[in-house]
């Protein structure tokens, strides 16, 4: 009797140990993410093929919004948390979300506007909103009602871009994967371009730009030109997000995690470039 409390004791402990020594925790499991976002609040936003989902920076859920009649949704772009910008790139379309994730204006027609292919899509801080049209190379900057603006016709290769964002300098921000990081003015001219090749999405916070490799993440610094790359510990890993002293993972499973930097990444190698 006595051994058998003593193993029960035992097991008790040891699952203690073990929860209080993981350095991340499991939210949302029964989702399965594709893609995650997080906004200045630090709130966590996740993309399941129609389903847009809302986390607080605990991972609690606040809301949802899904229209499979417009099918599934190639990006989201929460700069503005007040003026969510979703993008349907096979339907075509473009819709903006307010903070409760409720539709504020009917769908964009990206396609009865003319725009046929259009890869990535971006909001705007000066309440515009640019587009990528890869078969021309030109980055197309329009209204709300999607009358162009202006047109750049880009002298570039033909680029893979996994993603495009505008950061508070009114900077646009190109991601193209293997081929590099481009940043446009405000008036589309080409400023720079970084051969940092990642893996996924980027995150750029104030001049420091978080990107994945070979999962590990890296971190630039663009005015010193210091990088630290970090170990993050677990395999695997698909997405990585920084939120003051938080991080939040996406595994190739879909399996979504949250912990603390402080506990979660470990400096593995430091460089200037």
């Amino acid at each position: 009797m006595n051994q058998a409390k003593s193993l029960l004791m035992f097991f008790l402990l040891l699952t203690v140990v073990t929860a209080v020594s993981q350095p991340v925790r499991p939210i949302a499991d029964k989702i399965r993410p594709e893609i995650i976002y997080n906004d200045i609040y630090g709130n966590i936003y996740t993309i399941e093929d129609f389903q847009l989902t809302k986390f607080d920076t605990a991972g609690r859920f606040l809301h949802s919004f899904g229209d499979f009649k417009l099918g599934h949704i190639a990006s989201a772009d929460v700069s503005n948390p007040q003026k969510i910008m979703l993008f349907y790139r096979d339907a075509g379309v473009i819709l903006f979300l307010d903070e409760h994730l409720a539709p504020i204006i009917e769908p964009l027609d990206l396609f009865a506007a003319g725009f046929r292919t259009i890869e990535a899509a971006a909001y705007s801080t000066s309440n515009n909103i640019w587009l990528y049209n890869k078969s021309n190379h030109d980055l197309i900057k329009t209204d709300f009602q999607l009358n162009r603006k202006d047109i750049i016709h880009l002298n570039l290769q033909d680029i893979n871009t996994l993603q495009m964002f505008e950061i508070a300098e009114k900077t646009l921000v190109m991601n193209a994967g293997e081929d590099g990081i481009y940043f446009f003015d405000p008036f589309g001219t080409l400023v720079k371009h970084l051969s940092l090749q990642c893996d996924g999405q980027i995150q750029i916070i104030g001049g420091k730009i978080f990107y994945l490799k070979e999962n590990t993440l890296h971190e630039y610094d663009t005015k010193i030109l210091d990088e630290k790359v970090y170990n993050i510990g677990l395999e695997n890993i698909k997405q990585a997000l920084i939120n003051k002293n938080s991080i939040t993972l996406l595994t190739e499973k879909g399996e979504l995690l949250i912990g603390k930097t402080s506990e979660t990444l470990s400096v593995t190698k430091e460089e200037n470039k």
